[in-house]
Order: structure tokens, then C-alpha cells, then sequence
């Protein structure tokens, strides 16, 4: 055999060999969830194994640097985005992932807007349909599964349109199919509820305080172990009542430093500090990364 194709075979046994063995680095025994620090946005990776749900990606590439930070170098498909909504601080770095990254289901709730940084979010979800991705606009009652983990849809009550694609559909007709606008996004945000055997999280975007009581009067609110402060901590959100029915032992706050709104609310610290759950922020500790394997929760810390 030529020296060349002996070669060859050998850095191919050796790759093989060396993803085999990362492979089971990322065990998906164990569930991740990591809030990227992203600065005055929001980002959420829940990783399981190989598996991962994008929460939102912040304003800017801070994203992708929390994603080669825990995302195999080898994989190269993140399997759901969700946007929470279409402000800019939790769309424009999804862009970005979908760039470098194929998306195999993209989630939004339907609701477009005329901002230029909206227009390269729905450009980049139509170069992903255009690839194979699938987009559903989701809205309360949505449910998706992998393996041990369970992901409910809770909020927005009715979800509002949808992108399709069609083989003779070209891509400038794809752009106008996003439907309704409307002038506020944060009310109608994609709340989400992710469970892990006893373990559970709850992202709700930047949802109000009426968003928060519409869901306790429906009954869909349940306890959980990890709630991500609605709207980076703004006094608009995370209501007393909210915290009561949510319960949460850990209350994570994604906001830049020092930044100009003055997030978090110190009246959200009093309420929080109040039910007695911890406080963990992005903008004092950077990124905040917890390991559950359906029972126990670990925080990690960085080196």
C-alpha cells in the first residue's frame, strides 16, 4: 500500500478514534444549562450530550464565544433555536449562530418587525429553511422531547404566523411571510418551561407582570428549580406573586454590567431575597453555568 494512502488511513482511525473519545466527554446522562454572558441580552444554552436549545443570543458575537466554550468542536448543528421575541438583544447574535451553525427547528411566536436588525434575523432563518431547517411559530401548549428532558411551550396563548418554504417559492417571497407586528414585543414572549426529571427551568424572555399573572390564572405554572428573571431583571417583571407560584431555589439574572436601564431592579433583589431563593447574575460573575443530572444541581465555576 503507498506510503500516502497509509497516511491517510491513519489520521482517518486516528480522527475516528479521537471524536469517539470526546463523544463521551458530553455524556447525556446529565443535563446543562448555561447562561451565556452576553452582556445587556439574553442568551440560554441547555445542552444534553450533543443536544442543544438555544435560548435567544444577545445583541452582538458574544454568543458564539460562550458556544465554542461548550459546544463540541465537531458538531456543527445546534438542534432548536427559540427566540423569545424580536428585540434585538435576544435576536441578533441567533443571526450569528445561524451563520456558523445548521439549525435544525427554529422557533419563533410569528410577531415581525421593521428594524434592520430584525430583517438579519429573518434573513438568516430563511437561508436555514432554504437548507433544510424547519421553523414553527409556537405559542402555549407546544411540546418537544428528548431523551429525559421535556420542553413545554407556556406563553404567548395563541402563537401569530409562520414562514414556509415551497420548491418553486423564491426567497424575496419567503421575507414577506413573517406576519403580524405589533409596537411592543416583550408581553407576547415566548415563555418556556424545560424539565429534567425532578429538575426544572423557566425562561419567560422579557415578559410583563400581566404575562406573569395571565399564567398563574390558567394553571400552567408550576415550581421550579431555576427561573431566569423575566426582562433582565426589570421591575416590569418578576412580580411577587410570579415568584410565589414559581418558587424557584435559584433566580438567575442575564443584564450587562453597569448598564444604563439600571437592571436589575433592586425592587426584584428585595422580592427574590424575599422568597428566600438565590440570586446569581451575569453581570457580576459572568457566564452562570449549573449541571443537573434530574435531581442534583452543581454549580460550576470557571477557572
Amino acid at each position: 500500500m503507498p506510503l500516502a494512502i497509509k497516511i491517510s488511513l491513519s489520521i482517518s482511525i486516528i480522527f475516528v478514534c479521537l471524536s469517539s473519545v470526546l463523544a463521551l466527554l458530553k455524556p447525556d446522562t446529565y443535563l446543562e444549562v448555561i447562561f451565556c454572558d452576553v452582556g445587556q441580552g439574553d442568551a440560554t444554552l441547555v445542552q444534553m450530550g450533543t443536544w442543544q436549545l438555544l435560548i435567544d443570543g444577545g445583541a452582538d458575537s458574544s454568543v458564539l464565544r460562550c458556544l465554542d466554550n461548550h459546544v463540541p468542536f465537531w458538531d456543527q448543528t445546534i438542534e432548536i433555536v427559540l427566540a423569545t421575541h424580536a428585540h434585538a438583544d435576544h435576536i441578533l447574535g441567533l443571526a450569528l449562530v445561524m451563520e456558523k451553525y445548521h439549525t435544525s427547528l427554529i422557533m419563533t411566536n410569528g410577531l415581525s418587525s421593521e428594524t434592520a436588525d430584525f430583517a438579519l434575523f429573518e434573513e438568516a432563518i430563511v437561508k436555514q429553511l432554504v437548507n433544510g431547517s424547519q421553523h414553527l411559530v409556537v405559542g402555549a401548549g407546544a411540546q418537544f422531547s428528548y431523551k429525559q428532558l421535556d420542553m413545554n411551550i407556556i406563553a404567548p396563548e395563541q402563537p401569530f404566523g409562520s414562514i414556509s418554504i415551497e420548491a418553486e417559492t423564491e426567497l424575496w417571497d419567503i421575507n414577506t411571510q413573517l406576519s403580524q407586528k405589533i409596537s411592543d414585543h416583550n408581553e407576547p414572549s415566548i415563555a418556556t418551561f424545560v424539565t429534567f426529571g425532578d429538575f426544572g427551568l423557566l425562561v419567560t424572555g422579557d415578559m410583563y407582570e400581566a404575562g406573569e399573572l395571565a399564567l398563574i390564572k390558567q394553571h400552567t405554572i408550576t415550581p421550579t428549580t431555576i427561573l431566569k428573571a423575566g426582562h433582565h431583571g426589570s421591575k416590569t417583571s418578576s412580580s411577587l406573586p410570579f415568584l410565589l407560584a414559581t418558587e424557584p431555589e435559584i433566580v438567575t439574572i442575564s443584564a450587562g454590567k453597569n448598564n444604563q436601564h439600571g437592571h436589575p431592579a433592586p425592587e426584584v433583589l428585595e422580592r427574590v431575597d424575599l422568597i428566600g431563593a438565590q440570586v446569581a447574575r451575569t453581570d457580576l460573575e459572568g457566564e452562570l453555568h449549573f449541571i443537573t443530572d434530574g435531581n442534583q444541581v452543581v454549580r460550576k465555576i470557571a477557572d
